[in-house]
């Protein structure tokens, strides 16, 4: 919204511009020939009016094309980034005509325009009254508008495309018998599975801020890279041949054969016991 609104805000003063620039030569009076003196200009010719006028009306059209199109450019940008970009980009647009002048003017034309003076535009209580009701009301549009026509509608849409997409349960798979035209499936999911990512969730977050000083892992067993696949798929049978010793009888018993070895409880004891 906010882009949007910057955006909108750098349109407008392009139309203020044109508003000013059609009034001051509506000011001035018309004759066969455009006069010139002492670096004000005195008079248009009826042609050079109309050219002028012209122009004037072509930029509104453009400038409003451009606020209708990039405020809709801007509201379907989802992206932070690309967000900024495309202001700035749309921002760049309204300043080509400076650009031009600025790089293909030749520099007498440039120094003669900055030294002719300005044309006084008649001011008036009622109209800065006028001017700054309309303009807190164009305000007011310009944030409310975007917002319930095009913001609030993409959010609606995005939230039902996650909806449809995450939510609900996931848990199952599904496949078509081409033969038979039935449609089996099975679950995949169960609280087991969600706690046993839960648990691993938590040995990877509890090592990654683990101080280095701490060689043993608080909930993970580590082992050498080269037993590391096995170690991942072996058995409840092949983890009892592995070790031959019981942890509650021979390690945490007082009177056990292992009890007390630091070794045995940092690598295999305090991982299985707080995993459990």
């Amino acid at each position: 919204t906010l882009c949007i609104l910057l955006w909108a805000l750098c349109v407008y003063k392009e139309f203020r511009n044109i508003w000013l620039t059609l009034e001051g030569i509506w000011q001035l009076p018309r004759t066969p020939e455009t006069v010139l003196r002492d670096n004000k200009l005195q008079s248009l010719s009826k042609l050079r009016f109309k050219w002028l006028a012209s122009t004037c009306i072509t930029r509104f059209v453009i400038a409003t094309v451009l606020l209708i199109s990039g405020t809709q450019w801007l509201a379907r940008t989802t992206s932070i980034t690309e967000l900024m970009l495309n202001a700035v980009a749309l921002n760049a647009i309204l300043d080509v005509d400076e650009f031009l002048f600025a790089g293909f003017t030749p520099l007498s034309i440039q120094v003669a325009i900055e030294k002719l003076e300005p044309i006084t535009i008649r001011q008036s209580r009622r109209r800065s009254q006028s001017e700054s009701l309309v303009l807190f009301l164009l305000l007011l549009f310009t944030a409310l508008f975007p917002y319930l026509a095009l913001l609030q509608p993409l959010g609606q849409t995005m939230l039902a495309v996650k909806w449809n997409l995450c939510a609900g349960n996931q848990q199952f798979v599904v496949a078509k018998n081409t033969n038979s035209q039935v449609i089996v499936g099975f679950e995949t999911g169960s609280a087991l599975s969600e706690a046993a990512n839960t648990v691993l969730q938590l040995a990877v977050e509890r090592q990654v801020h683990q101080s280095p000083d701490d060689r043993y892992g608080y909930y993970i067993s580590f082992e050498l890279p080269s037993i590391f696949e096995r170690a991942r798929s072996r058995t409840m049978a092949q983890e009892s041949d592995q070790f031959s010793f019981c942890i509650e009888t021979d390690h945490l018993d007082p009177g056990g054969s292992l009890h007390g070895d630091p070794v045995l409880w940092y690598n295999v004891a305090a991982p299985r016991m707080r995993t459990a």
